[in-house]
């Protein structure tokens, strides 16, 4: 029996509502390593799921570079 539209609506919300959650915290982290920057070596990294370095890889393969400055043109 196919679900009702509302439900799908729903879904769409808690969704939205966990993806900004779910940066909310990585906000609060980024800030937290910056007050206390001890904590950066308070776990071994590999004790990380495999997943999660996976996916950190790709997520820095995938990564456009970075450009530098460009020099100012040349004046004639």
């Amino acid at each position: 029996m196919p679900r009702p539209k509302r439900d799908a609506q729903l879904y769409d919300l808690a969704k939205r509502g966990a993806e900004a959650r779910l940066h909310d915290l990585v906000h609060e982290a980024r800030i937290l390593l910056d007050l206390f920057p001890h904590l950066r070596d308070s776990f071994d990294k590999d004790e990380l799921p495999v997943t999660f370095i996976l996916r950190t890889g790709r997520d820095r393969a995938e990564a456009q570079p970075r450009r530098g400055r460009r020099p100012p043109p040349l004046k004639k």
